[in-house]
Formats: C-alpha cells, sequence, structure tokens
C-alpha cells in the first residue's frame, strides 16, 4: 500500500482521509489505484486572541500618551 500525507495548520475540517493524527491526514492508495485527496482547514485568528491583543494595544497607546502629557506638564512648570 502507498501512503500519502498531508499536515496542515488551524482546524482540520472537510477531508477524505483514511486516518488523521494530529494535524497529519493520511491516505492510503493501493497499488495501480488513483484517489482524489481533499481536505480543508480552518487557519486564522482567534477572536479571543485578537481582542486580547487589541485590549494591550490600547492599553500601551493610554500609557504613551499619558507619559508624554506628564513630561510636557513638567518641562512647562520648569520654564514658568
Amino acid at each position: 500500500m502507498d501512503q500519502r500525507q498531508c499536515s496542515l495548520p488551524g482546524e482540520i475540517g472537510t477531508n477524505n482521509a483514511d486516518r488523521v493524527a494530529g494535524q497529519t491526514l493520511v491516505w492510503v492508495v493501493p497499488p495501480g489505484e488513483k484517489k482524489t485527496l481533499h481536505a480543508e482547514s480552518q487557519a486564522g485568528l482567534n477572536p479571543v486572541t485578537l481582542g486580547a491583543t487589541g485590549a494591550l494595544v490600547g492599553v500601551l497607546i493610554l500609557a504613551l500618551l499619558l507619559a508624554v502629557g506628564v513630561i510636557g506638564f513638567l518641562l512647562g512648570r520648569r520654564k514658568a
């Protein structure tokens, strides 16, 4: 028997593999036969991860703006 393997990222979806081991799909093709291999996976950003990343970026921007404001205020007081 001849085996064909394909490892895919993300969540394994529709496929016609003979077996799936983790992220690897395996098709067994008998000698002399042809087989159409089909596999789908969905890889992308997790909404929870994306939300947490957006919140972190927002906090960092606010901290930067606050730091610039404090520095500007302190420098303004020194000149007066």
